[in-house]
């Protein structure tokens, strides 16, 4: 299955084996394919938060069995930055969640984390723009 020709519900279909796995908590769509805009050279982004972290290759290897296709990208919820987290919580498509709440504790989570790394991510800007402007290259 190509990412540009699979739907949400085919997605989900192909994935409720994987969603019986215990330390599974949510599973979220996110990116393009849960946009509706995949394109020829698409992958399918899924955002996984499990009780533990996980070996993301592995888990994206057996993803991709279950999916048919290696154009899998997985991003272990556990551990992506706060940017990335919010991102793919704002934009994407829940699939799974374990028990109800698990995706609106992690959500909150990941706000607040969002928001408590706003001054560093400010910060970090500024620099990047000093040093560019020094250069005469901004």
């Amino acid at each position: 299955m190509q990412p540009s020709d699979i739907s949400v519900d085919q997605i989900r279909h192909a994935l409720s084996p994987f969603m019986g796995r215990t330390d599974i908590r949510l599973i979220i769509l996110f990116g393009s394919v849960a946009a509706g805009v995949a394109g020829r050279d698409s992958d399918i982004d899924l955002g996984i938060l499990a009780s533990a972290p996980f070996d993301v290759t592995a888990m994206t290897q057996e993803i991709a069995g279950y999916l048919g296709t290696a154009r899998i990208d997985v991003v272990d919820l556990r551990r992506a930055s706060p940017v990335l987290a919010i991102q793919a919580l704002r934009a994407g498509r829940l699939l799974y969640e374990a028990h109800p709440g698990d995706y609106a504790t992690y959500y909150s989570l990941a706000l607040r984390r969002y928001v408590d790394t706003a001054k560093l991510r400010a910060a970090q800007q500024a620099v990047i723009a000093d040093f560019l402007a020094a250069r005469g290259l901004a």
